[in-house]
């Protein structure tokens, strides 16, 4: 085994500037991990009971809890709950679409209530919804094809969904009537001219 130039016997022999290059990196060892004090180490863990840290888990568990509740009413204003439980409202159709999505169809009906020929606001006279029901829809499209009146029973609801349409009105049955009871033809036929769909005018081969 070669001896080395620099070995040295007795730690007070070397030089100064070796010791305290040593000595500076346990220094900043010391420094980034604080002793914590034996009194914290032994609160940590003796103090803290069985009891405690059941407390502690009830804890948690009752604010998750409320937390679930708090989401689960907020989901039930938002997209359950309903501004009308039922509904209902007579008049003509003037329109029907089908609207076809990605996941969810539906019918898409613009209506002109039956109200007398003094009202003229359209606030009040049209009336949208939609329809699911594929029966339901050729019933009320057959209805306006036929120029009949409509007695529709309806949901509204919060706010609009997809799969329920693209209105927050829903009509889940219809009952075909003969004409309009309150208002009178040249009354409805200038309603359908102002608020019906544009007749379809390009020749077909």
């Amino acid at each position: 085994m070669a001896l080395r130039i620099d070995d040295y016997f007795d730690e007070d022999e070397r030089p100064a500037e070796e010791r305290d290059d040593e000595a500076q990196p346990a220094q900043s060892e010391a420094q980034a991990a604080p002793a914590v004090p034996e009194e914290e180490q032994y609160r940590e863990d003796f103090i803290v009971t069985n009891g405690q840290r059941r407390r502690r888990r009830w804890r948690r568990i009752i604010i998750a809890g409320t937390l679930l509740v708090v989401a689960a009413i907020v989901v039930n204003m938002l997209f359950v709950s309903k501004k009308v439980d039922k509904g209902c409202v007579r008049g003509y159709l003037v329109k029907v679409e089908l609207s076809s999505g990605l996941l969810f169809d539906s019918y898409e009906c613009t209506m002109v209530t039956d109200y007398p020929d003094r009202v003229t606001d359209a606030n009040d006279l049209i009336f949208h919804f939609s329809v699911r029901d594929q029966k339901l829809g050729e019933k009320i499209y057959k209805a306006m094809r036929g120029d009949s009146v409509l007695l529709v029973d309806y949901v509204r609801y919060s706010m609009k969904m997809p799969w329920r349409g693209n209105t927050d009105v829903y009509v889940d049955s219809a009952t075909v009537m003969k004409l309009p009871v309150l208002r009178s033809p040249e009354q409805v036929a200038h309603d359908k001219a102002t608020y019906g769909a544009k007749p379809d005018t390009t020749k077909r081969g």
